[in-house]
């Protein structure tokens, strides 16, 4: 759901789950030091712009964060319009010990990000481009593109694409994690679908990653991206769509007197989740009627008939209300959660703080039981809105997919990723929701069905870890080795760093 685009910092030290991490270069001078225009224009194309963070037309002009939760500090930002922008920018600010932060679609989340103050915004809103290739089955985006820029111009042509399921989301920085998605079960991981990428590296240099072309980078990129440059173009496969590009989609709400049941029906799937089905279950609970609920939405790419026996499923369960339509696969994400609007896609006005956990089996008890608990947690917090999400999507794809072809992601066997997305005022509860999410993710990891903690890096918190984010000790060596020859410096990864 969520996209982590080029970081470059440059902080003195830099705490991640009680590890320091020493930065190779020493912060010389801040931002603070320099006029950008000054700076900045003389190595950039007529068309970029510069912008300060207190100009008044900042928020309508410069990409902003869905989140304000450990958000990063800019005194300004800049919109490059080519590649030799980026590049430029990379260089004299890498000269000048100035921190960036490059921003697609602005859904990175991570307390690392918290660490990078004072820098530059290198907002690319000028690379949205999507150009399709229908004879060679490709699609090409820039590095500023979002998931919903896609929906159209594909579904058009006859085709489909494993895309993440918010529409706000930026391609490419949910590829560089991995890009779980609706369609994963039958095409895999948006990064499954990269054929090449174009990314600026620390030295500024402009290169191409493949499977031919710098090669280690290409298997970086695809997990750990964020570590090594700024994507600013990337080319992927595209597939014929599944059904002519009809989809079914089923939604039912259920009252928290369903809590149990509802768990015992997502544990038979377990098993036996098509590759063409996906379950999206959120919960949340409403402070103005002091009532919680249970949403679960289906989602199937094939005929009604295939996809009837789960929908009686949920029927048994007696929802207070539920639904089926079929619908163009352009438009499953509106039409999603009786037509709610994305819980990925707020503005900077919230305040999302992100916890999430990947599992490998259903517990009913301890679903039941954090169920429970968030009831509790909310009436005893009655600014919280948040909301639990799980996304149970088929493995069938992610695993299909050769093991000398994948990327860094190393959690493909992971039956559901749960998120905890909450919402609340400001910082002032966050000790508070971090002591309660830090409790309840080490509980579910007792139950997980996974040896060890896991968790998609998209979606992570960001003191877990690099074993957790990136997967076994050679997954680490083998990462550690490329950060070393691509960023020796260890000026990308601010988020979830890699280790070098």
């Amino acid at each position: 759901m969520f996209d982590i685009l080029g970081v470059v910092r440059l902080t003195a030290e830099m705490k991640v789950f009680g590890i320091g991490v020493i930065l190779a270069l020493p912060l010389l001078a801040t931002a603070q030091s320099y006029n950008l225009t000054a700076l900045f224009q003389p190595v950039l194309s007529p068309g970029a712009e510069i912008y300060y963070a207190n100009d008044s037309d900042w928020t309508q002009n410069v990409t902003q964060r869905w989140t304000t939760w450990d958000a990063p500090t800019y005194l300004g930002a800049i919109k490059p319009v080519t590649e030799r922008d980026v590049q430029n920018i990379v260089k004299v600010a890498s000269a000048h010990n100035i921190s960036f932060l490059a921003t697609g679609g602005g859904h990175g989340v991570s307390q690392g990000f918290a660490n990078i103050q004072n820098a530059i915004e290198i907002d690319l809103a000028n690379f949205k481009t999507v150009n399709l290739d229908i004879e060679n089955n490709q699609l090409t985006v820039g590095g500023g593109a979002t998931y919903g820029q896609l929906y159209d111009p594909l579904y058009n042509a006859g085709k489909e694409f494993p895309t993440g399921n918010a529409p706000c989301v930026g391609v490419i920085g949910a590829t560089i994690g991995a890009g779980v998605g609706l369609l994963q079960g039958l095409h895999g991981y948006t990064s499954d679908a990269l054929i090449s990428a174009r990314i600026v590296t620390a030295s500024g240099v402009l290169f191409e990653a493949s499977a031919t072309n710098n090669t280690e980078l290409f298997w970086a990129i695809r997990g750990a991206g964020a570590n090594f440059g700024i994507i600013t173009s990337a080319t992927y496969r595209i597939y014929d769509a599944t059904n002519s590009g009809q989809a079914q989609n089923a939604d039912f709400l259920f009252a928290e007197s369903a809590n149990r049941t509802v768990w015992n029906a997502l544990q038979t799937l377990d098993e036996t989740l098509p590759a063409e089905l996906s379950v999206t279950i959120t919960s949340t609970y409403n402070q103005t009627s002091g009532q919680a609920s249970i949403m679960v939405n289906l989602v199937y790419f094939g005929i009604y008939d295939n996809f009837q026996p789960y929908v009686d499923q949920f029927l048994a369960i007696s929802p207070t209300q539920w639904r089926n339509v079929t619908v163009p696969w352009n438009q499953l994400i509106a039409s999603a959660n009786f037509g709610a609007p994305s819980h990925g896609c707020g503005t900077n006005s919230s305040h999302i703080n992100f916890f999430s956990i990947a599992l490998n089996q259903t517990d009913p008890l301890t679903f039941q039981g954090f169920f429970d608990d968030l009831i509790l947690f909310s009436q005893q917090n009655p600014s919280y809105t948040g909301a639990w999400v799980i996304e149970r999507y088929s493995t069938q794809g992610p695993l299909a997919v050769p093991e000398e072809t994948r990327g860094v992601y190393p959690w493909r066997e992971a039956k559901m990723q749960l998120l905890w997305e909450s919402d609340y005022p400001d910082s002032s509860l966050d000790s508070t929701v971090n002591a309660f999410y830090t409790q309840q993710r080490q509980h579910f990891d007792e139950f997980s069905g996974f040896h060890t903690f896991a968790t998609y890096v998209n979606y992570a918190h960001g003191d877990e870890g690099p074993n957790v984010w990136y997967g076994d000790a050679d997954n680490l060596a083998r990462l550690s080795a490329a950060k070393r020859k691509w960023d020796s410096n260890n000026l990308f990864g601010a988020a979830k760093p890699v280790p070098l």
